[in-house]
Order: C-alpha cells, then structure tokens, then sequence
C-alpha cells in the first residue's frame, strides 16, 4: 500500500542519490506508484496497445527476470519461454516495444550495475565484469564502451574526478 510517507521517502532516495543509483531509485518509485491500487491516471488520452495487456504483463515479465538474474546466463531460449512465444515472435515484439533487441536490453541492464559498482566499490575491473554478469573481459569492455562512449577504467577515473570536485 502506497502512501504519503512512502513517497516522500523515495523521493527522497532519489534526490539524495546520482548516477545509477538515482536512476534505479527511480525505477523502484515508478514501479511502487504502479502497483499503487488507488492510482488515477492524470491523462485523458488513453495509451491504445497493439497487444493483449496479457503479452504487455509478459514482457515486464521479461524486464523484471533479467534485472533480478542478470549475472546469469540468460538465452533468448529462456526468455521466449517466459513470455509463452516463438523466438522470433519474442524477439520481434521485445524490439517493437521498447525499441531495443533483447541483447541489447540485457547489455544494458550489465553495464548499469557495472556502473554502479565502478561507482560504489574499489573492486577491479575484471571482477567488476564478472559481478555484472559477463563472462569475457574483452566482450566488457567492448560493449561498456559502446554504451558510454569511454573505457570502464576512464569511466572509474571520471566518477572519482567527480566525487573530489564535489
């Protein structure tokens, strides 16, 4: 049950957190107002999906098994079980509706949490990688750069810059 307190509560986590942490502190505030029973939506236009709500609840689903599970292995096999689909209906609808391939997805939501853990720990980078769910240094560091543009060492490098400017 969602109530004023709560709210207060996370938005303040969010206001008092930067980086990944912000954005997850986030994610859990909008997942929390979501499941909120006496929520009224502002809006007076209505979202029209192309799917059944049943194949939308499947997908979040989907999101919610690879945040929960992404230092495992996780195969398209799998997935498109999950959500009671081909893989290639599975892989058509997952890029159709978040504008990702579910690879991508899955990178995504590692190379977050190595952020994170670049940001909130003094582990090395190779267990970083490991901690995030890749089983390749080499794949890592490809893909983190990829997505943010920078090594995860400079990454390191430019968030501690950060904390002794702060």
């Amino acid at each position: 049950n969602y109530n004023s307190d709560l709210a207060k509560s996370s938005l303040a986590s969010i206001r008092d957190s930067s980086g990944m942490s912000r954005i997850m502190n986030f994610l859990l505030f909008l997942q929390d107002l979501n499941e909120w029973k006496q929520k009224v939506s502002l809006s007076l236009t209505e979202l029209t999906l192309n799917s059944s709500s049943e194949v939308q609840e499947r997908i979040n689903e989907i999101v919610n098994y690879v945040i929960d599970n992404y230092k495992s292995k996780i195969t398209l096999d799998e997935v498109a079980s999950i959500a009671n689909m081909s893989k290639s209906s599975f892989s058509r609808y997952f890029m159709k509706t978040t504008g990702n391939r579910f690879s991508e997805f899955v990178a995504r939501v590692r190379i977050g949490k190595a952020c994170t853990l670049l940001y909130e720990t003094d582990d090395n980078i190779s267990t970083i990688a490991f901690s995030s769910g890749f089983n390749n240094l080499a794949n890592f560091n490809r893909q983190f750069f990829n997505l943010k543009g920078m090594t995860p060492r400079d990454y390191k490098r430019t968030v501690f810059k950060g904390l002794a400017n702060e």
